[in-house]
């Protein structure tokens, strides 16, 4: 079992016009799917039906943003 099987997306803002956050995990056989909307603050975390799960998939998401552009500066 997957650490993020014991996360579930069931009361996160479904994605809207403004878009959505998709996190896909694939290790071996295992397969986890997460999906929001796109998430603009923490106060929209905070308010949130799931605010704990939430703000792990927000600060996931930012963690991501800064590797991807570290990754970015050390091939520039």
């Amino acid at each position: 079992m997957l650490p993020t099987e014991r996360e579930s997306d069931a009361k996160w803002p479904r994605k809207n016009i403004v878009g959505r956050q998709e996190l896909e995990i694939r290790l071996g056989k295992e397969h986890i799917s997460f999906e929001t909307s796109k998430i603009g603050s923490l106060v929209e975390v905070q308010e949130s039906d799931d605010p704990e799960g939430l703000r792990v998939m927000y600060y996931l998401v930012q963690d991501l943003k800064v590797g991807a552009n570290l990754a970015d500066i050390a091939s520039a």
